[in-house]
């Protein structure tokens, strides 16, 4: 029989299997009653499924429900989340806000935009395996920082950079209720990240870290970037086509502040 390999891509080699896919996956094998420790995999009484299949059943009944949605997100739900935001320190506008089919998307529209082949990405250790596979996929070299009860532990954070004599292109990091640990970054690490990330950018003469927050509170990622783009990726029912011509080339502005992450 005549054999062929398959003409993969050269960043397919650095593809990685996913843990969370795995443990779902095996959950799904199981022909017994089992106590389900899976991740993302609440115990079906816990979910309202009742009230979930109402609102889906209303929802669906509408005729641009089949359609596909605003690129930048559902409009009504686009309108509420930059009104939620309006008076507090997050307070942006509708062109700096695009609502992703899930975190995901946001990870790797992230990456995508900001991340070369053999760029330095900082991720905490442990983390969302996804979020650091998602980087390895475009080539990233992962630098894995060490997290402690206050968060991702900063001084160790600016000795590994230094080892590796460049600055990071990007900085992953869950600042609150951090995945998996659960621990929440101190306000005086907070800022310390960001004066690194700032001196960073001076030090590589070409540009400032990005450091990208992921929040499993309000399932949203804040990308802070000093002169370049700023994102914030949200859970939507409604699916984006895709991601607004990956972010106009990146060429986003800041929001006003940056204090939650």
């Amino acid at each position: 029989m005549r054999t062929s390999t398959l003409p993969y891509a050269a960043r397919a080699a650095g593809l990685v299997g996913s843990v969370i896919d795995s443990s779902t996956s095996l959950l799904h094998k199981q022909t017994h009653d089992v106590v389900r420790f899976a991740m993302g995999s609440p115990a079906t009484e816990a979910v309202p499924s009742k009230i979930l299949s109402g609102i889906a059943a209303i929802e669906l009944s509408k005729p641009d429900a089949y359609d596909y949605a605003a690129t930048e997100g559902d409009p009504p739900l686009h309108a509420a989340l930059l009104e939620t935001l309006r008076g507090t320190s997050d307070e942006t506008t509708a062109d700096r806000l695009t609502i992703t089919a899930g975190g995901m998307q946001g990870l790797d529209l992230f990456c995508k935009i900001f991340v070369d082949p053999g760029d330095l990405v900082t991720v905490e250790s442990p983390t969302y395996t996804n979020g650091s596979a998602t980087a390895l996929s475009y080539g990233a070299t992962l630098l894995e920082i060490p997290v402690d009860d206050d968060g991702m532990d900063i001084d160790a954070l600016e000795r590994l950079v230094g080892e590796a004599g460049r600055a990071p292109k990007a900085i992953y990091t869950i600042p609150t209720f951090q995945n998996p640990s659960g621990v929440t970054m101190s306000l005086e690490r907070r800022l310390r990240l960001l004066e690194l990330a700032r001196g960073w950018g001076r030090w590589s003469s070409t540009t400032t870290p990005t450091v990208c927050c992921g929040s499993p509170v309000s399932h949203c990622l804040h990308f802070v970037s000093w002169g370049a783009a700023t994102l914030w990726c949200s859970r939507s029912a409604r699916s984006p086509r895709s991601s607004r011509r990956d972010c106009e080339s990146a060429g986003l502005t800041p929001p006003p502040s940056c204090s939650s992450c």
